[in-house]
């Protein structure tokens, strides 16, 4: 026999797990009643042969997830966001949704972050930062998207608890951000009059906090692939606020000039790379 489909709040929807199934969402045996009143109802129509026609069926199923609608499990009971379960005072309650987000890898991060932008409770917002930057850390599929969510908050000038909570989330995925870091600076032109206050430099900052070798590293192996060609004047100037070297790059410079200045860098990464103060 097969299992029971799970319903929650419309008849023909499926739904994650923790939802009881409709015969569940009847108490005391009514889904058999209400069954047995409908065979009772449809006519003695030969075709049939007992079974319910499939008007009973969605009546019967209509009936059972109107009852859903109280259910604990519920999604659709629930009107509490994701991020306000985080800070239920119940600890199962909390263990549980921060399960539910790893399970769900990539597919949390939107959740999270939209619940981030919406809410105004510092407690909330503290809870779901630190969530996203688990997800970030619980699998390779995850890293990516829950990367990218936090450095767009960062970016976005967030309130400085925001600021330190987020930089603490992306530490939390190690490492593994840097790539993905490295692409979203590479993609954006420091704006000299606003150097010191700019996000951007911050967000450059916080890398060499997560991984100083991995950064750099990383930075200069990006100076000659194709796709960053067109990127390099900023990956240079990154590098220069990093690491105070400047080794001859400069925007109007000619094609072979530009050419002699990454291998200069590439040449310096070789040299010192493995110096203690470059870690």
């Amino acid at each position: 026999m097969a299992p029971p489909r799970r319903y929650c709040g419309t008849v023909a929807s499926a739904v994650p797990k923790g939802c009881v199934t409709a015969e569940a969402a009847v108490p005391h045996g009514k889904v058999d009643w209400v069954m047995a009143d409908a065979r009772k109802n449809q006519g003695r129509d030969g075709a049939s042969q007992g079974r319910l026609t499939w008007a009973a069926r969605v009546g019967v199923l209509a009936a059972a997830a109107a009852m859903l609608l109280v259910a604990p499990g519920c999604r659709m009971a629930e009107k509490a966001s994701v991020a306000d379960r985080l800070v239920n005072p119940s600890p199962d309650v909390r263990r549980q949704v921060n399960e539910e987000l790893i399970q769900m890898g990539p597919r949390a991060v939107p959740v999270l972050e939209r619940d981030i932008r919406a809410t105004g409770n510092p407690e909330v917002r503290r809870e779901a930062l630190l969530a996203l930057g688990r997800v970030g850390s619980s699998g390779l599929e995850s890293v990516a998207p829950a990367t990218r969510a936090l450095a767009r908050i960062l970016l976005r000038k967030p309130d400085p608890q925001t600021k330190v909570l987020t930089i603490a989330a992306l530490r939390f995925v190690g490492p593994r951000a840097i790539p993905e870091l490295a692409d979203m600076i590479a993609h954006i032109e420091i704006q000299p009059t606003a150097r010191e206050a700019s996000p951007v430099v911050e967000l450059a900052a916080v890398m060499l906090e997560i991984d100083r070798r991995t950064t750099i590293q990383y930075l200069i192996g990006m100076l000659s692939l194709p796709e960053y060609s067109k990127y390099q004047a900023n990956i240079i100037e990154y590098l220069r606020l990093m690491t105070k070297q400047d080794l001859g790059y400069r925007p109007n410079a000619s094609a072979e000039e530009k050419r002699k200045a990454v291998e200069a860098w590439q040449q310096w990464w070789l040299r010192e790379g493995s110096i203690e103060g470059v870690r």
